[in-house]
């Protein structure tokens, strides 16, 4: 997941976003604290690597906005719907690190499927 905020006041010193996203492969959700840049125009915060994800499927996301005591200052929910299957996304990251370089793993696999990789387990898929 990829959420972008844009805030419509200035962000304080010491701000976090707590976000728990649905977990797709089913179980517990997937809770990231995410610190928050003040100066910065729009604040993105990114799950870790889903698997299970089903195309046009609505995925719950909870955002809460705390200040560096913890104490709540806003709090949100929202969906995100990915236009994507997970059964057409590549077995591992096409590009990794921060420029973007091709991912050596994937060389040679223009389909973005590696033999005898294994398969996520989505039999508690949500």
């Amino acid at each position: 997941y990829v959420v972008t905020l844009n805030p419509l006041r200035p962000m304080g010193e010491g701000q976090v976003a707590v976000v728990s996203f649905q977990n797709p492969a089913g179980g517990d959700p997937i809770i990231v604290n995410q610190k928050i840049w003040p100066k910065l125009p729009h604040i993105t915060l990114t799950s870790p690597p889903l698997t299970c994800v089903v195309k046009d499927k609505p995925y719950s996301i909870s955002i809460r906005i705390e200040d560096a005591n913890g104490t709540l200052l806003q709090s949100f929910e929202t969906t995100l719907t990915s236009s994507m299957d997970q059964s057409v996304l590549p077995d591992r990251p096409l590009v990794v690190g921060p420029v973007y370089e091709l991912n050596k793993d994937m060389v040679g696999h223009v389909d973005g499927k590696l033999p005898g990789e294994p398969k996520p387990d989505c039999s508690k898929a949500t």
